[in-house]
């Protein structure tokens, strides 16, 4: 039986998946790594865009508000109008928010998601899992229309009973409810 640590999936099924999208995918060159928090606010960013104009807004992005707080704190307009570059600036930005309010709300700091992040994905697969990710996402997920044939999502990864998280953790009403 795998261990679950704060009910999220072991290093060894973050391992599995990752190697069968590298399976899948072939090998991806190196880029430079990010810190967790910046992947996946980066990785928000890349949705229905190049990687060029993703890479754009999120530099934006940090040039304007040069602390996750700062972007939690942000009117949502303003933080859209720092990612404009990436397309659907006023849905990522919406989304950016959400996504930093509720790892502020777990972990009492934005900043300190890329702790806990970096703690659960292993660094040497953390660039290339986020690349696998990302590229499965595109492949799979299209929204005006559905994926080809040929590009069938990973077999799903089946997680024992140990690896799935309990449902008051994933909705975050655990405590509200037992309170």
């Amino acid at each position: 039986m795998v261990a679950v640590v704060d009910g999220l999936p072991s290093v060894r099924r973050i391992r599995a998946v990752q190697r069968r999208l590298r399976r899948q995918q072939g090998p991806f060159e190196p880029k430079p790594r990010l810190e967790a928090l910046d992947e996946v606010v980066a990785t928000v960013l890349s949705q229905h865009t190049s990687d060029r104009n993703s890479e754009r807004a999120f530099a934006s992005l940090k040039r304007r508000f040069p602390t996750w707080e700062e972007v939690l704190d942000a009117p949502v307009g303003e933080v859209a109008d720092a990612i404009r570059s990436g397309g659907i600036a006023d849905q990522k930005a919406a989304r950016i928010q959400r996504l930093l309010a509720m790892v502020e709300e777990r972990e009492g700091r934005a900043e300190r998601a890329h702790q806990l992040l970096a703690r659960r994905v292993p660094a040497d697969i953390r660039y290339d899992l986020h690349l696998g990710l990302v590229t499965h996402g595109r492949a799979v997920c299209k929204a005006q229309r559905p994926p080809l044939p040929h590009l069938r999502p990973p077999r799903p990864l089946r997680l024992s009973r140990a690896d799935r998280a309990p449902r008051d953790q994933l909705t975050g009403l655990g405590a509200a409810r037992r309170g």
